[in-house]
C-alpha cells in the first residue's frame, strides 16, 4: 500500500531488547525441587512473558546468586546485550540485597529511585547506566509483576515508540518529586 501511495520510507522503533536477571541464593531452577527455604525462578518467566506481551524482546540472562562478583558481571553483560536491564530480587536493604552496590560500582550509573510508595513494590530501584535503564525488581513475584505494570508497561510503550494517548488503561499523571 505504501509503495503505492509512493511511499519509500517511514520511521519504525526496534523492537527493545529486555536483559532479565534473577537474583537470589533461594532460587532455584524450575526443574529442580527446592529444599526448606528455597523457590523455583518464576520471575524469569513472568517477566520474559510481560516482554513479549508488551512486544519487548527477553534475553534472558539466567539465575544469580547473592554474590557481587557474579551479580556485577551479569549486569555488565546484560547492559551490553540489551537496551534495557530488569534484576529481579537483591533490590531490599538486606545484607544479601546487593544491587544498589553493584549498581553503584559501575562507573556510569546513577541511582535515581530506591524505594517507591507502593505496596506491593516498594523496594524497586530505578537508575541509569550510560543511555540504558536498569529496574530493580522486588524478588516477591506479585510485587515484581506489580511494578512492571505501573512502571515498565509505559518504559516498554515509550522504546517502542508509543505515545501516552496510546496507552489504554493508563493514566499519566504530572507529578513533582519533593525529594
Amino acid at each position: 500500500v505504501m509503495a503505492g501511495l509512493g511511499i519509500d520510507l517511514v520511521p519504525v522503533f526496534k523492537r527493545p531488547k529486555v536483559a532479565i536477571i534473577s537474583t537470589g541464593d533461594e532460587v532455584v531452577p524450575v526443574n529442580q525441587k527446592p529444599s526448606h527455604g528455597q523457590v523455583r525462578d518464576i520471575n524469569t518467566y513472568t517477566l520474559s512473558a510481560f516482554c513479549r506481551q508488551e512486544g519487548a524482546f527477553p534475553v534472558v540472562t539466567g539465575l544469580c546468586p547473592d554474590d557481587f562478583g557474579n551479580l556485577r558481571r551479569s549486569v555488565v553483560k546484560g547492559l551490553h546485550e540489551a537496551d534495557t536491564l530488569w534484576i529481579s530480587g537483591g533490590s531490599s536493604v538486606g545484607t544479601r540485597d546487593l544491587t544498589v552496590n553493584v549498581l553503584e560500582s559501575l562507573g556510569d550509573a546513577r541511582i535515581l529511585v530506591h524505594g517507591v510508595s507502593i505496596s506491593p513494590g516498594k523496594p524497586t530501584i530505578i537508575a541509569s547506566a550510560g543511555s540504558s535503564f536498569i529496574f530493580g525488581l522486588p524478588g516477591h513475584t506479585a510485587s515484581a509483576m506489580v511494578i512492571a505494570e505501573i512502571f515498565l508497561r509505559p518504559f516498554l510503550a515509550k522504546l517502542s515508540g508509543v505515545t501516552p494517548s496510546d496507552l489504554q488503561g493508563h493514566r499519566m499523571v504530572t507529578a513533582r518529586l519533593t525529594r
